[in-house]
Order: structure tokens, then C-alpha cells, then sequence
């Protein structure tokens, strides 16, 4: 059976057209009643709006820009604004194509356990005078860039004949191309040494389509790859092969 609503404890005040406040309303919300609600709108309907429900939310909603102003006259070297949630999350988001920016002198992350940084392209860090990375271990894992000790490329290529500038420029600076499946190993491979010396024996040819049916991953081809040349004819026609098959 629904709540009935008391309708006689509610009291609205009102201070004009653009502002008013408005107590004990009894129209149930998504946080329960309101306990009191300020409200405010401009010539162009812009709204402002705060207040606090039976269940102890204090809301502030407003359709602009809200700024937080603090320590003008303050002499002191404390803070000027605190934010603390006592026993949960703090969670401050950018809709849409907002960024979130954190400008200050000095800028310190602290955690008593972990920090976890994520993004779904590129984290970049960029210092003037040094970067440090200091721990009791630390580790750098990936396929290409010059932090891996032992990228794809350069293990696939340890004991061939292919010359280690070679494998220097086209591996350990990063190759895009050479990511992923046995077909982009072959793709990145054509593209970065056909104009130079050395080739792939056309058991290479094998071990690809094998790789390419079985989507075996990079890491355990590393083991039973690549050796020997024949010629940059052949280099090429092997990798056709290789991506053409598929």
C-alpha cells in the first residue's frame, strides 16, 4: 500500500520569481523525500538546485559552471579545501569529451596500497629534467620498444643472418606492423627489410600459416622461429604466400 503523503508539513517560501525554498516535501524521489530543497533559475532557465533527502543525501545540481574559491586571505601554508570521503570511493568524472586536469607547484599521488594507471590508448610521461622509476622491482613487459630487454623481432631473428642494425632499427625502436598474429609478423617483416639484406627460408612460409591456423600466440613462436636466407626474392614471395593464404 503506498505511503500516504502529509501534505500539511510542507512550506515553500517563496523570494520572487527566480528563487525559492521549499521544506518537507513529501513527494517521494529516487533518494526519498526531500528534507529541503533551494531552488533557483536565470532569465535563461538555467537551474540551480541543492538540498537533502530523508536518506541523508545532500545534493547540488546546477545546469553551469560551479567554482570552489578558497584561502584568498590566508597567510598560512594549510589547506584551503578538503575533500574526504570517510568510508567510501571519491569519484570525479568528465562526461562526454571532458578532461580531468590536476594543475598545481607540486603535485603528490599517495597510496597506502596500490596506484593503478589505465587507459585505453596511450599514458605519457614527460619530464623536463628526469624521469625515476625506483622500486624493489621493476619491470618492463611488452612486445616492441627500446625498455624490452628482448622484443619478438630480435629473438626471432637472434640466430639468423640478418644483420643486428637490422634488427636494431626495425625491432628495438618499435615496429607498428609487428604485433598481434603470425600475419602481421610476416606483414612487418616484408615491409622493414625488403629493400635490405637477408631473407627468410620458406620453412618461415610453414611455421606462419601454421601459426595463422592454429592462432598460436607470439610468445610461443618465439622459441621454434625463424633462420637461414636465400634470397630477397624468396624473402618476398614467402611472406606473399604467408598473407595471401590465409
Amino acid at each position: 500500500m503506498p505511503r500516504k503523503q502529509n501534505w500539511e508539513r510542507r512550506d515553500i517560501s517563496s523570494f520572487g520569481p527566480k528563487f525559492r525554498i521549499d521544506t518537507n516535501n513529501p513527494q517521494m524521489g529516487g533518494n526519498g523525500t526531500n528534507v529541503y530543497a533551494l531552488y533557483a533559475t536565470t532569465d535563461n532557465k538555467d537551474i540551480n538546485f541543492s538540498g537533502l533527502t530523508e536518506c541523508g543525501t545532500y545534493r547540488i545540481w546546477n545546469d553551469r559552471t560551479i567554482e570552489f574559491i578558497a584561502g584568498n586571505k590566508d597567510s598560512s601554508d594549510g589547506v584551503d579545501i578538503v575533500i574526504a570521503g570517510m568510508s567510501g570511493d571519491v569519484t570525479i568524472t568528465a562526461m562526454r569529451n571532458g578532461a580531468v586536469k590536476i594543475k598545481g607547484k607540486n603535485i603528490v599521488i599517495e597510496a597506502d596500497e596500490d596506484i593503478d594507471l589505465k587507459a585505453g590508448r596511450n599514458i605519457n610521461i614527460n619530464g623536463k629534467s628526469r624521469v625515476l622509476l625506483k622500486g624493489n622491482k621493476c619491470e618492463a613487459d611488452g612486445l616492441l620498444g627500446n625498455l624490452v630487454p628482448d622484443s619478438f623481432g630480435a629473438l626471432a631473428f637472434a640466430k639468423s643472418y640478418v644483420g643486428g642494425d637490422i634488427i636494431s632499427n626495425n625491432f628495438v625502436a618499435g615496429l607498428p606492423n609487428v604485433i598481434g598474429t603470425a600475419q602481421d609478423i610476416a606483414i612487418g617483416a616484408k615491409e622493414s627489410l625488403s629493400g635490405g639484406p637477408g631473407s627468410l627460408i620458406s620453412g618461415a612460409t610453414k611455421l606462419a600459416k601454421d601459426a595463422l591456423k592454429t592462432n598460436t600466440p607470439i610468445d610461443q613462436m618465439v622459441d621454434s622461429t625463424l633462420h637461414v636466407l636465400q634470397s630477397s626474392q624468396d624473402f618476398r614471395e614467402s611472406l606473399n604466400s604467408v598473407i595471401t593464404e590465409r
